[in-house]
């Protein structure tokens, strides 16, 4: 299983606090649980699975236009407008400004490798062989 953790979305801009607004506001207000990616394994062994390896992979966009397919900058910082979190006159030069410069945002995901350990151990069940 594989799932990103928010609070790891970084995007490059001068202002921090405006890119950090926009991750604060995806934290809080946009993903449902925006630390599943953190809590995964933990939630796999408490349900009785066996984790053999937790691997972070971070995505990397350099180009805008794919950032936005994915991440929905441009939709998704009008709701962060809305919602008090930007304000809309920083937030239309940062859209400018992503748009325009040398484009760097990044976030990790956390593929978490895990089985149940009784799948080791049980043999298959033959079908049966009714005629």
């Amino acid at each position: 299983m594989a799932e990103p953790d928010w609070d790891t979305l970084i995007i490059d801009y001068s202002d921090l606090s405006v890119a950090r607004a926009y991750t604060r506001f995806v934290a809080d207000r946009v993903i449902r649980n925006p630390c599943i990616g953190r809590q995964l394994a933990g939630m796999l062994e408490r349900h009785g699975f066996h984790v053999s390896k937790v691997l972070p992979i971070t995505t990397v966009f350099r180009n805008v236009t794919d950032a936005d397919q994915i991440l929905g900058l441009y939709r998704v910082t009008e709701r962060a407008i809305a919602a008090r979190y930007i304000k809309s006159d920083a937030a239309r030069v940062w859209l400018d400004s992503l748009a325009n410069a040398t484009f760097f945002a990044s976030i990790t995901l956390f593929l978490t490798v895990a089985f149940l350990p009784a799948t080791l151990t049980q043999k298959p069940e033959a079908p049966d062989q009714a005629i």
